[in-house]
């Protein structure tokens, strides 16, 4: 009967663990505690696994933003050669937001914004 106590609990454990799993996570630390009690008669030995999630801190990367001299009437894509990734999420090019006005009609300086958010919320 401890042996079926011992297996239910490891189990519950188990379940509790990943019900806590957060998929936003950067690394994960795992200690784990082993305790070994025995008797003339029978032995019994449990595991206790700590999971500890770390949070994802770490601002995305936008890559291949670059000043550019264009000349009246030249085209002018303003998302060409620029991507976006992230340690956690992987590539957010998809996710960038352009800000800003040009007229490639009108000589002028224009400035454009690229921004790019990721799931934990840092840009």
């Amino acid at each position: 009967m401890k042996k079926l106590y011992v297996i239910l609990t490891l189990i519950l454990v188990g379940f509790a663990v990943l019900a806590c799993n957060d998929t936003t996570t950067t690394s994960t630390t795992t200690t784990t505690t082993t305790t070994t009690s025995t008797s003339t008669t029978t032995s019994t030995t449990s595991t206790t696994t700590t999971t500890t999630i770390a949070a994802d801190t770490t601002d995305p990367l936008i890559l291949g933003v670059t000043d550019v001299t264009i000349h009246v009437g030249d085209s002018f894509e303003v998302l060409e050669g620029i991507s976006a990734l992230d340690d956690t999420d992987g590539p957010l090019t998809s996710a960038i937001v352009v800000t800003g006005d040009y007229d490639i009609t009108t000589p002028g300086t224009y400035t454009i914004t690229y921004t790019v958010t990721d799931a934990a919320g840092n840009s």
